[in-house]
């Protein structure tokens, strides 16, 4: 192994200096790599790169420990993730921080291997693994009926609102409807009114002429009188021919007694 070139830190100027050599040794002491020292190490390399010029990080970290950026990153990650939780890390492995340390670890997935590791349960990477893999399902189910859930909501206020103008289609139908109505009402009761006319006036001619007039006189009237009345029939609705027939049949017994009385009459002179 080929020996390490200190770090030159003529190239940093006096407070630089004095961040970045104290942090060394204490690195240094905790690369052994406890939980609470990965937590330390990653904070102090946090404070250094915040510290020194832009490029001088990695050189650094080279000469005064032969780290590589990346490892320096997963320090640096636990003890963003870590640093200010008060839980208890001190039995899960450096693999299994650097992973759960992951930006892709949710909160639930750290949140279960703290509870399994303070229970005194073993955490392995194959574990972290396992629980982001549920968890990464559940939020795409929750995803899947949330978008399901969005679709349903699209149809049912399509649905409605075509339900909404069909209502008001048929609000115009049915208001159409019953114009027709009042208008079919107001032609049957002219139609009525000028047939109670005719009827009324017929049979008083009868009646005062009738004894008076011969029998195929009678006849004749009464087959002009059921002319009249079938096209009033064919018009006028059913219940509306009711007084009408009351008054047909009135007419008819009158001049029922009027034909009487003429037969009488003939008779009488016969004798």
């Amino acid at each position: 192994m080929s020996a390490v070139t200190p770090f030159n830190y003529d190239s940093l100027i006096e407070p630089m200096i004095e961040i970045a050599k104290p942090a060394a040794e204490r690195i240094r002491l905790r690369m052994r790599r406890t939980a609470e020292d990965i937590i330390a190490i990653g904070q102090d390399l946090q404070r250094v790169k915040d510290a020194i010029p832009h490029g001088s990080f990695g050189p650094w970290i080279q000469a005064e420990f032969e780290m590589t950026e990346s490892s320096a990153l997963r320090f640096m990650r636990v003890a963003e993730r870590f640093g200010t939780k008060s839980v208890n890390l001190t039995d899960l492995k450096p693999s299994v921080l650097y992973f759960l340390a992951a930006p892709s670890t949710p909160e639930e997935v750290i949140e279960k291997a703290v509870e399994k590791s303070s229970a005194g349960d073993s955490v392995s990477n194959a574990d972290v693994k396992k629980w982001k893999e549920e968890i990464r399902e559940l939020k795409q189910q929750s995803r899947k009926k949330q978008e399901d859930f969005k679709a349903e909501v699209a149809t049912l206020k399509l649905d409605l609102k075509n339900r909404s103008n069909r209502n008001a289609e048929l609000t115009r139908e049915l208001q159409d409807v019953r114009r027709e109505c009042n208008d079919l009402r107001n032609q049957a009761s002219a139609q009525t009114a000028r047939a109670e006319v005719v009827i009324d006036a017929e049979p008083v001619t009868v009646h005062e002429h009738a004894p008076m007039l011969p029998r195929e006189t009678l006849f004749t009237l009464l087959g002009e009188l059921e002319s009249a009345i079938k096209p009033i029939h064919a018009m006028l609705h059913v219940a509306d021919l009711q007084p009408i027939h009351d008054r047909l049949r009135k007419t008819l017994a009158i001049v029922e007694v009027a034909m009487s009385s003429a037969d009488n009459n003939l008779m009488q002179r016969s004798q």
